[in-house]
């Protein structure tokens, strides 16, 4: 039997108050109060198939030192789940005007490495979501390589490219020049042994976009005369790519101090939304770069035609490195339309379906779910100027439905973007779900009675359907409240749940096939360690 220990133990006995269900064995289970403020939860994805299963962690930089696991360890690593999470120190001093600034470095043969910086400027929780790509196997119209242990300064020149495989068809070359020097974001020189990392994005009827940090948004741009140019929005995308280097010490270049030839092949189908035809030799595609941090306009680059292969190409010439979109964009709206939700519902923590589409082709523009609580606001950000749309709210939620929403509970009239004035959403007609009490019950053998103290802070509780593993958050418990109420689950479905003390690190316990009945799900546990 699997066993974790965190600062002490105690055995317990956990049973469903189903009677249906069979006595779960002993278990060792042991609370150790996790740090609960300045959190930064990683949570890996992959960008085809499944995460890698052996990773190296680092974390460095500046504040390095002060910044631990949720446990207040040094021990890092990536539980079953692909999360890591990590706090800031308790001893740790930091605030908006001077953050801790430090990075999570993550390594798997096979695999581009990660480099996650991360800025903590208070005490809430925050999550990113850095993506493994697979070099031998990545998704399809992307490609990707790494060149490790390059002396610098550089002796020679040095050329790298994108691979062909699983049938792409364009691909980057970057020339990095005889001689090159490298520097930080702060302008210090780094020396020693570097890494290239490239990645690539066709256009070849694929959307570009879902590889970009914001998908097809460009959030505050900065143009290249240093003006505000808003958010935008790209219509086309020509290609994207990726140079990041970084020294062994996880050390991120920003400068180049010799011009980088980057040249990059175009599929001739790509259309010029500015001209109304497809890429012609002679046409400027706008540029813009991806800092890390924010979004900069750059010097459009040219479609020329390679006298060689004849095909269509365009070159970059690049000092800094980043991400990279030769595309074209629209302007969009900041935020608006905005709706304050009127409904019978009340803390109910299930999301509901809602649509954004043109007012007048019904063509869906974008989907996604949200609260519907009475009070409730509801802002649309992003969305292109002087268009007409109509907001639509579905009786179709997250947690349990399933197949053909159907048609829409509510359908607005036609509204203007970038208005910011509140729309009311009646939704009277939205039932509200049936509720499941959710609770623990800690039993102490007369005459003594339960020491609170000795609970853990939080005990925190996910679901997934039986069998399925597809585990989501239900309940949080405190210490002093060990109920709560959730409309996520279905009376008489069989559910697996599993219950962490420590925040999510870990989940050292788990059964499987708890069926809420009679709109409850108890869970009794017996321990004289909890009494007094």
């Amino acid at each position: 039997m699997n066993k974790t220990l965190f600062a002490f133990s105690l055995a317990i006995v956990l049973i469903s108050s189903n009677a249906c269900q069979n006595p779960v064995d002993d278990v060792l289970i042991g609370f150790k109060d996790p740090i609960e403020k300045g959190i930064v939860e990683i949570r890996f994805k992959s960008l085809k198939g499944a995460i890698p299963k052996t990773i190296e962690l680092v974390v460095t930089g500046p504040d390095a030192d002060e910044v631990v696991t949720t446990l207040n360890t040094t021990s890092y690593k990536v539980n079953e789940d692909g999360v890591l999470l990590l706090a800031a120190s308790p001893e740790a001093t930091y605030s908006k005007s001077d953050p801790l600034t430090f990075s999570v470095a993550a390594q798997s043969a096979g695999y581009l490495d990660i480099i996650q910086g991360i800025q903590l400027a208070d005490t809430g929780r925050y999550t990113v979501s850095p993506a493994w790509i697979k070099m031998s196997d990545p998704p399809a119209h992307l490609s990707a390589t790494q060149v490790t242990e390059i002396q610098t300064p550089l002796a020679a020149g040095l050329t790298v490219s994108t691979p062909v495989i699983n049938q792409k068809k364009d691909n980057i070359t970057v020339l990095l020049e005889p001689g090159s020097e490298f520097k930080g974001a702060d302008g210090a020189e780094l020396n020693g042994p570097i890494t290239v990392a490239l990645w690539h994005v066709e256009n070849r009827g694929n959307s570009p976009a879902q590889y970009l940090p914001d998908g097809p948004v460009l959030s505050a741009v900065t143009g290249s005369g240093g003006e505000s140019l808003g958010s935008l929005q790209l219509s086309q995308i020509a290609g994207a790519f990726s140079l990041e280097l970084h020294t062994k010490q996880f050390e991120v270049v920003q400068q180049i101090s010799k011009p980088v030839s980057c040249v990059m092949s175009l599929n001739p189908e790509v259309s010029n939304p500015a001209l109304g035809r497809p890429i012609q030799p002679g046409d400027a595609i706008p540029l813009y770069r991806y800092d890390r941090t924010h979004w900069q306009q750059e010097k459009p680059t040219l479609v020329t035609r390679n006298s060689s292969t004849g095909q269509l190409e365009c070159k970059v010439t690049l000092s800094q490195t980043g991400i990279w979109v030769a595309g074209w964009t629209q302007a969009v709206c900041e935020e608006g339309p905005v709706f304050a939700v009127s409904s019978n519902l009340n803390r109910v923590d299930i999301k509901y379906l809602c649509k954004v589409v043109d007012a007048t082709t019904r063509q869906e523009l974008r989907s996604f779910y949200t609260f519907l609580n009475n009070g409730d606001r509801i802002t649309l950000t992003h969305l292109l100027q002087n268009q007409e749309i109509r907001f639509q709210v579905y009786n179709y939620n997250d947690a349990y439905s399933s197949g053909n929403p159907g048609q829409p509970l509510l359908e607005t009239a036609p509204l203007q973007t970038c208005n910011r004035t509140p729309q009311t959403l009646d939704l009277q007609k939205l039932p509200t779900p049936p509720p499941i009490d959710v609770s623990f019950d800690f039993a102490c053998p007369p005459p003594t009675t339960l020491n609170e103290s000795l609970l853990p802070a939080r005990i925190r509780l996910q679901y997934s359907e039986s069998g399925k593993r597809n585990w989501r958050d239900l309940v949080t418990l405190e210490r002093k409240s060990v109920k709560a109420i959730s409309y996520k689950l279905q009376v008489k479905k069989p559910y697996d749940i599993r219950v962490s003390t420590d925040g999510g690190a870990t989940w050292p316990l788990e059964r499987s096939r708890f069926v809420p009945d009679n709109n409850t799900l108890k869970f009794d546990l017996a321990s004289p360690e909890f009494c007094k």
